[in-house]
């Protein structure tokens, strides 16, 4: 699920699909469901602003919701894939018994 994942690599992926870095953060706190108050208060913009970016997001991502964007970012295969490198990774540091 998106909310177990690092706030940075969150923003890492949404770059890759194309994202502004504020787009990309926005879309990165959405993923971990942070509450839009909170989101204009850390980046410093007003919820007019929020909108417009979200607007953006929705816009590029070719999604109705946000929620279509979580999933759309999710079902891409990356975090699959980073998953896959983390346990790999994982074993590699095992010490042989």
């Amino acid at each position: 699920s998106l909310m177990d994942w690092p706030i940075e690599e969150l923003e890492t992926h949404f770059r890759e699909l194309g994202l502004t870095r504020q787009q990309a953060m926005i879309a990165a706190l959405l993923a971990r469901k942070t509450p839009d108050t909170t989101i204009c208060d850390n980046l410093n913009i007003s919820p007019s602003t929020l909108k417009t970016h979200i607007r953006n997001i929705l816009q590029k991502m070719k999604c109705k919701s946000i929620e279509d964007v979580l999933q759309k970012a999710d079902s891409s295969g990356f975090f699959y894939y980073m998953e896959k490198v983390k346990e790999r990774q994982a074993q590699k540091n095992q010490p042989l018994e």
